[in-house]
């Protein structure tokens, strides 16, 4: 049989391996495609390391190995070579020629598979980025496990070969792939047995699913008697200080050893019994207070009271009060300070000059995030030259072999993009750019290359979070390149705030009607005019609307922030969502549609203005806070979709430069505001937690107040995630543990007591209540916490504060 091209022979593997085609047969059908393209059979270097980072979803591997058997075609086996054949060895859909390979394969089999093991992989090639995206039953997960079953895979080096890829500096997320296999094949305690050194090893992972696995193997081992004790004491105290469940299994295995060398009496199993007590006794620093008393249960066993008081100024004070009730602190609750944490005060900025210029644009290449640099670089740009002075290409003629290559890298590099329109004036700005597919096949022995249909990508106006900051670009790169006049601009800040004076925007507009009498053409860009009337301090804009005689630009007065949930269509067993996505909706006061020129303006429908194809830039993200200095619902709107992004994990970049902008800004803080540090304390990265915290505690109550910041954090609740907001609120605590009891007892109320992780943020009210002596709770809270019953920890917690 025959295939018009390689894609229906792709189709067909699969069948043709079901139906009993040996390796020969598949080389044969192979040298029967009709149209064969070019690189089918290509095993140099840059089609392995094609096939190694980009997924085909195709079996685009076999080819290759089968060239090597049967063709005597030389291949380099390198690292790329081993993630060609996990990105190609089985497609999507033809995920039984993997298993087919690797059973009749031998060398491919004994030689490069266990490779898999070795080589991270990475991007759009991993085991686990491959499995992820692939059915079930057809992943590499499902293959491991069957030819295991069925004796092609040797078992105790499959199991062994999955613990030495725990051992090595693999990504959580690539490594979480072995941890599946090596739980998938159920190891007995004997097989675990004879690989402990190896678990040992991945208790000191930081990888939390790795060290639950070596936890839960070792207790096994433990279980059985076949655990080396001595070496597992010395390996346990970092595995003390993870996560709750594998600190609690890992204080069960010490008890018990300590109890048992406590028993043997003396010599060596003194020495175990003391050793194991003093491991155990690190347990009181770890922060989950069901850890402590775990801790504090164990020493007690053991007669090792003495460690139990040496350990007391590591507990939680709520765990501090079990032991000691009559001991609670007696300070009185104080309304937390901010003084110490107030906005930068605004400067007075330097306007770029000739004799600095080349220095400063050349500064704004490197690092183009500075925006007030960069409004002042545009403004000697487009502004009035000296007499005399040479033309601008002249003058900045040292930067522009690097202003144009980081242009042509990166169209969204606004200051390189800028200085190209210098350089190269006929050039058209920011054009609007296409997608056009291609093609390339053999028919009949020719190359055949087909076009597919063309297609418009979005504008950069389209693309941009800040439509009106590249209209404003254009209107500066219509004077760089000749079809307008050059005058100042008007919206440049006079102050690091991002204001501009009004008597300054006065000046800037007489000067510009003076030099619109000698050239008609010269008058106020309108978005650059639109900008300048934002930056205006309120006081003073109605001089200058009067004094220009012309009308305020729309301004969003108000924001309320609508959150949905959305499920997966995959279910779980009790018929809810495998999966939840919390999405925002704006609804904008007044609620007009703005115009690519309206910078303050927000639109109410946020799939106008969120798209995917929608992104921003460390520099646009620093614009957003000049947009309109009095307010922050600007950088709001924005900034609530990125950190958004954040709870599920996802890497956001842009999401601690948006802090930092919002640090600084000046505007005034809403509850929607709030919710950008709401979002923060509940990221995926722990930096960012950290980041967040930090603002929360400069922004309140000096921005606005506790009840504010608690409804803002209420209303984005069921986006969050409880246990990393209580993470968080303990480290604000750090810093004034007032604060986190004030708002917790303000915010607490207005959630449902059915969330889950709401125990978590009750055990840090009542640590910090503890710590500070704080008065009783409010009515609101009281009755909140009454309504708790049962034994639960947060019903536990509610008690204690109700005391």
């Amino acid at each position: 049989m025959s295939h018009d091209n390689v894609w229906d022979w792709y189709r067909d593997l699969g069948r043709l391996v079901m139906q009993g085609a040996s390796l020969q047969d598949l080389h044969a059908s192979l040298c029967r495609i009709r149209d064969a393209g070019p690189h089918l059979r290509d095993g140099s270097p840059a089609c392995l390391r094609q096939l190694a980072t980009t997924w085909t979803q195709r079996p685009a591997f076999v080819p290759i190995r089968l060239a090597e058997l049967f063709e005597g075609q030389e291949v380099a086996h390198s690292d790329d070579y081993v993630l060609a054949m996990v990105a190609g060895l089985g497609g999507r859909h033809e995920w039984e020629v993997r298993a087919f390979m690797l059973r009749h394969d031998r060398a491919l089999r004994e030689e490069t598979f266990w490779r898999i093991f070795e080589v991270e992989g990475g991007g759009e090639i991993s085991l686990a980025n491959v499995d992820k995206f692939s059915r079930e039953e057809g992943n590499w997960h499902h293959t491991v496990v069957d030819l295991v079953a069925d004796g092609t895979l040797d078992r105790a080096r499959v199991l062994r070969a999955c613990l030495q890829a725990l051992n090595r500096d693999f990504s959580a997320y690539r490594a979480g792939w072995f941890s599946r296999v090596y739980a998938a094949l159920a190891p007995s305690a004997q097989e675990a047995a004879a690989d402990q050194a190896l678990l040992r090893l991945g208790l000191v992972s930081p990888i939390t699913a790795t060290v639950s696995l070596a936890v839960a193997q070792l207790a096994a081992v433990h279980k059985a008697g076949l655990l080396e004790a001595d070496a597992f004491i010395e390996a346990a105290p970092a595995a003390l200080a993870g996560g709750k469940a594998s600190a609690l299994a890992v204080l069960r295995v010490l008890g018990a050893l300590g109890a048992a060398a406590k028993d043997e009496g003396k010599g060596g199993h003194a020495r175990r019994a003391d050793a194991a007590a003093q491991v155990i006794a690190q347990g009181a620093a770890h922060p989950h207070a069901d850890v402590q008393r775990a801790t504090l249960a164990a020493l007690a066993k053991l007669g090792r009271t003495e460690l139990v008081a040496q350990s007391s100024a590591s507990l939680s004070p709520a765990v501090a009060a079990e032991l000691a009730p009559e001991a609670g602190a007696a300070a009185s609750l104080e309304a937390p300070s901010s003084a110490s944490y107030p906005v930068p005060a605004a400067a007075p900025v330097r306007p770029f000059t000739d004799d600095d210029a080349i220095e400063r644009w050349a500064a704004l290449l490197e690092t183009p995030r500075d925006a007030i640099e960069f409004e002042l670089g545009l403004a000697w740009l487009a502004g009035p030259a000296a007499a005399g002075a040479p033309p601008l290409a002249e003058r900045l003629a040292p930067l522009r072999k690097r202003a144009l290559k980081l242009a042509q890298r990166d169209s969204s590099h606004f200051p390189a993009v800028m200085l190209a329109v210098v350089f190269e004036p006929a050039n058209e700005f920011l054009p609007q750019t296409y997608y056009q597919s291609t093609t390339t096949f053999v028919r009949d022995g020719q190359t055949v290359v087909k076009q597919g249909e063309r297609q418009d990508r979005p504008t950069a106006e389209q693309s941009s979070v800040l439509p009106s900051f590249v209209v404003r670009l254009r209107e500066v790169a219509a004077i760089l390149q000749g079809r307008a006049a050059r005058r100042p601009l008007l919206a440049t800040p006079t102050d690091t705030h991002g204001r501009v004076e009004a008597e300054v925007l006065l000046e800037r507009l007489a000067e510009t009607r003076q030099l619109g009498q000698a050239d008609a053409s010269v008058a106020p860009l309108s978005a650059d005019l639109q900008q300048a009337l934002l930056r205006v301090p309120p006081d003073a804009l109605g001089q200058v609307l009067a004094a220009a005689a012309v009308a305020a630009p729309l301004v969003t007065e108000a924001l309320r922030i609508e959150w949905r949930s959305r499920g997966s269509e995959t279910l779980k067993a009790n018929g809810s969502p495998q999966w939840v996505w919390w999405d925002l909706r704006i609804h904008a006061d007044p609620s007009e549609q703005p115009s690519a020129a309206d910078p303050a303006l927000i639109p109410s429908s946020p799939m106008e203005l969120w798209r995917s194809s929608r992104v921003t830039t460390d520099l646009v993200t620093h614009e957003l806070a000049l947009v309109h200095p009095p307010s922050t619902l600007r950088l709001t709107a924005v900034g609530l979709e990125l950190l958004n992004h954040t709870i599920s994990g996802e890497v956001e970049h842009h999401a601690a430069p948006l802090l930092e902008v919002l640090a600084a800004h000046p505007g005034t803080w809403t509850a929607e505001t709030v919710q950008l540090v709401a979002l923060g304390m509940s990221a995926g990265q722990a930096p960012l937690r950290a980041q967040a915290a930090e603002l929360l505690v400069a922004a309140v109550p000096a921005r606005l107040t506790v009840a504010e910041a608690a409804r803002g954090f209420a209303d984005c609740a069921p986006a969050c995630v409880p246990t990393r907001w209580a993470a968080s609120f303990t480290d604000v605590a750090r810093i004034d543990p007032g604060l986190v009891v004030q708002l917790l007892g303000a915010l607490l109320p207005r959630l449902d007591r059915a969330t889950r992780g709401i125990g978590a943020l009750l055990t840090v009210l009542l640590d910090e209540s503890l710590r500070i002596g704080a008065g009783a709770p409010s009515p609101a809270l009281r009755e909140w916490l009454a309504s708790f019953t049962g034994a639960s920890a947060a019903a536990k917690a509610a008690k204690a504060l109700l005391r």
